[in-house]
């Protein structure tokens, strides 16, 4: 499904580059803008078809919630605002319909958003500990959800159901998701970007202008 929001985005960026809205920066924010407003029609339940199974536009609302959030990095107060807004009212909605992952998307967005808030610059993305879960992110991103149903599944057959036991499910399952993502970096990651540079590219600001043949 990841890939599917991936392909989307960029097509989605492709026709802000192939339309004639004006400004870039303009075209870009109001397709985007314009794409978000679409995707809360599902989390609102006022559509339900997926359009083939395992089909990403149900969640695109999560994604574009996040691709909002980024924008918050620039700085400005109205992109602040907005995803604020979109988070608030992505975690309402998730309230009203009973739907956690909504409530948890938008909880994620409201928290990002006082934390830029309340930091008079982005400088907390510099700590040492920021630094060294964004070099696994994504390792973490793409261990955390099968080790994180593996662990639960196991769990919930010895321990008992309660606040205090779920409190301790997801500091337990935090811990192992970055110490297996930490593992994978260091066998995985690690030697492939030091395999990716020994290759070498052709240094194509060197290559002379070709003549064009006069036939």
């Amino acid at each position: 499904m990841e890939v599917q929001f991936y392909i989307a985005f960029t097509t989605l960026l492709w026709l802000a580059d192939r339309n004639s809205l004006g400004i870039e920066k303009f075209k870009r924010d109001w397709l985007i803008w314009s794409s978000s407003l679409v995707a809360l029609l599902w989390p609102a339940e006022l559509v339900h078809t997926t359009f083939w199974q395992g089909g990403f536009i149900g969640f695109w609302y999560s994604f574009m919630t996040g691709v909002l959030c980024g924008d918050c990095l620039d700085g400005k107060p109205k992109s602040r605002i907005i995803s604020f807004s979109y988070s608030l009212f992505i975690f309402f909605i998730g309230s009203i319909f009973q739907n956690t992952f909504a409530q948890c998307v938008g909880i994620t967005g409201i928290i990002f958003c006082l934390i830029l808030n309340a930091s008079k610059s982005i400088s907390f993305l510099s700590f040492h500990t920021i630094q060294k879960l964004g070099l696994i992110s994504y390792s973490l991103y793409l261990f955390h959800l099968p080790i994180t149903g593996i662990f639960m599944r196991v769990l919930r057959r010895f321990v008992v159901t309660s606040v205090a036991t779920d409190v301790l499910a997801v500091v337990l399952n935090m811990t192992i998701c970055i110490a297996i993502a930490a593992i994978a970096h260091i066998l995985f990651e690690r030697p492939a970007i030091a395999w990716s540079r020994l290759i070498k590219f052709k240094n194509t600001s060197k290559i002379p202008p070709q003549k064009l043949s006069s036939t």
